[in-house]
C-alpha cells in the first residue's frame, strides 16, 4: 500500500546535498545519507518556501514602470508592483534594446558574482551571462570580495601559480588533524563558515577532523582584533535589547589605542551573556553594562561590568573555576598566556559586579614598506 508520501528529489546547495519532497503546504528536507555532520541551514528551505521575505513574481519599482528610466527621489523608498512574466520579460527586452542602443553594450552590468545556487548550469549568474554574450557582451565584474586585494597584489609577490597555491591550496584538515601542534586561527574558527561551500558538498567532515586533532593533543590559538570582539558585542546586544527593551543599557569606554589589540576570539561574550543572565534579567527596572579598555606600557586591561544584583560571596569564591562561561574564558586564557595574565572578579550583592583581565599586548602590525639599498 502507497504512503500518499511524494518522492524525495535529490537536489543540493552551497550548504550540502539533500533530497526533498512536497509535504502538503510545506516542504521536507532531508541530507545525504553520507554526510556525517549536516548543516543546519538545510532546515531554512522548509520556511524560505512560504516566507513573506521571499519573491514570488517578477517585480518592478513602481516609479520606474510610471516614469520610465531616469533619476526618481522616491528611488531607494519606493514601492514595486508585481507583474505577469510576459509584461516583465517585455519591459526586460525594451530596456535591454534602449541601452545597448543608446550606450552600447558595456553599458549592461552582467552582476557581480553571487551564492544564488551550487553548480554551473542551474548557476543564475552563469545563464545570465550566457544570455548577454548572445546579446552581443556586458561588462562583468573581476575577482571576490572574499579574497579583496590578496588576488590581485599575491600573484605579483609569490607569482601566479603560488599565489594560487596560497588563496585555494592551503593544508588540508586530515593533514591538520594528523601533524600540527598548534593551530592558530585569526578571526575565529566559525562553524558557520564549515557549512559552506560554492559548489556545494556532500561531506561536512571539518567538525570531525577538528575533534580528533583535539584529541590528539592539539592546541588551538584564536585571536581577532579587539575592534572585532566589540563589534559582534554590540550585534549580540542588539538582539537582546529586543527581549529587554530600554531597561539594557550599553556603555562603551574604549581607548582608540586598544581597537586593534589582539584578544581571544569570544573573550568578551560570555562574560557579558553571564552580566545578562545572572545579573540584569531579574532586576525589574533593569540595568547598564560597561566594557572599559586600556593599554598600560606592557598590557591590555579589558573590564565588563553591571550593576544587577551581584553575585553571592559563596558562589563568588569558586567563580572562576566552576561558573561555565567565567570558567571557559578564564581556562583559555590560562592556556593561551600561562602565568602572564591576571582575571579577577569583584562584586557585592545588589551592587553589581566587576570582571577585570590584564593580558599581554598583541597587536596588529601594519605592513613597513621594503627597505631598498642605494
Amino acid at each position: 500500500m502507497g504512503t500518499g508520501r511524494e518522492p524525495l528529489v535529490p537536489n543540493s546547495s552551497h550548504w550540502g546535498a539533500f533530497t526533498a519532497a512536497r509535504e502538503g503546504d510545506g516542504l521536507r528536507i532531508e541530507p545525504h545519507p553520507l554526510d556525517p555532520d549536516p548543516s543546519p541551514l538545510l532546515g531554512n528551505f522548509t520556511d524560505a518556501v512560504s516566507h513573506p521575505a521571499r519573491i514570488r513574481r517578477p517585480s518592478v519599482r513602481r516609479g520606474w514602470l510610471e516614469r520610465g528610466p531616469g533619476a526618481d527621489p522616491r528611488r531607494g523608498d519606493d514601492q514595486f508592483v508585481e507583474l505577469d512574466w510576459d509584461d516583465a520579460l517585455d519591459l526586460l527586452a525594451g530596456e535591454l534594446h534602449r541601452v545597448r542602443s543608446d550606450y552600447g553594450n558595456a553599458a549592461i552590468y552582467g552582476g557581480s558574482y553571487g551564492w544564488a545556487s551550487a553548480g554551473r548550469f542551474h548557476h543564475a549568474q552563469s545563464q545570465l551571462h550566457r544570455f548577454l554574450n548572445c546579446f552581443g557582451g556586458f561588462t562583468r565584474s573581476v575577482n571576490t570580495y572574499s579574497h579583496g586585494a590578496s588576488a590581485v597584489v599575491l600573484p605579483h609577490i609569490l607569482g601566479a601559480g603560488e599565489a594560487a597555491q596560497a588563496l585555494f591550496g592551503g593544508t588540508s584538515w586530515p593533514v591538520i588533524a594528523e601533524h600540527t601542534e598548534l593551530l592558530v586561527a585569526f578571526g575565529g574558527l566559525r562553524t558557520s563558515n564549515t557549512w559552506v561551500a560554492p559548489g556545494g558538498r556532500t561531506r561536512h567532515t571539518v567538525g570531525g577532523h577538528l575533534g580528533a586533532a583535539l584529541e590528539r593533543g592539539m592546541q588551538v590559538a584564536s585571536f581577532s582584533p579587539l575592534r572585532d570582539e566589540l563589534n559582534f558585542i554590540e550585534d549580540y546586544l542588539a538582539i537582546e535589547v529586543v527581549r529587554f527593551g530600554e531597561k539594557l543599557r550599553f556603555v562603551r569606554e574604549v581607548a582608540d589605542d586598544t581597537l586593534d589589540m589582539l584578544v581571544p576570539s569570544m573573550l568578551l561574550q560570555p562574560l557579558v551573556e553571564n552580566s545578562i543572565k545572572h545579573g540584569l534579567s531579574s532586576k525589574v527596572e533593569g540595568g547598564t553594562i560597561r566594557i572599559r579598555t586600556w593599554r598600560t606600557e606592557t598590557r591590555l586591561c579589558l573590564i565588563v561590568e553591571d550593576d544587577g544584583v551581584g553575585i553571592p560571596e559563596a558562589k563568588l569564591a569558586t567563580l572562576l573555576d566552576r561558573g561555565i562561561g567565567v570558567n571557559n574564558v578564564h581556562e583559555r586564557l590560562k592556556v593561551l598566556f600561562g602565568h602572564e595574565y591576571r582575571m579577577w572578579i569583584e562584586s557585592q550583592p545588589g551592587k553589581g559586579a566587576r570582571i577585570q583581565i590584564e593580558v599581554p599586548q598583541l597587536e596588529v602590525q601594519e605592513p613597513q614598506p621594503a627597505q631598498v639599498s642605494a
